[in-house]
């Protein structure tokens, strides 16, 4: 088990990571969603810029986006999520 350092690091290496209390849910980086925006009809404005953002996936199966707590950030019990598929539209 890792900190939140490790963490970080793992998720710009593209790794799905969870922490150990956490049962189906693990984070992710999303590095686009606009594919989704298109989907449900929003017309992109041609400045409008996308930004890279942590999204976790929910025990349900839903992504939604994610911030992290005091708790997680002073946590040490970070590790690579089990092999969940995530979403398609993700």
């Amino acid at each position: 088990m890792y900190n939140v350092e490790w963490a970080k690091a793992a998720l710009r290496n593209g790794s799905r990571i969870s922490r150990a209390g956490w049962k189906k849910e693990y984070i992710v980086e999303i590095k686009s969603w606009e594919h989704s925006l298109e989907t449900v009809g929003f017309e992109k404005p041609k400045d409008l810029r996308f930004k890279r953002f942590v999204g976790m996936k929910t025990a349900d199966n839903k992504m939604v986006p994610w911030s992290a707590s005091l708790a997680d950030c002073e946590a040490n019990d970070w590790v690579i999520a089990d092999t969940a598929t995530p979403p398609a539209d993700i």
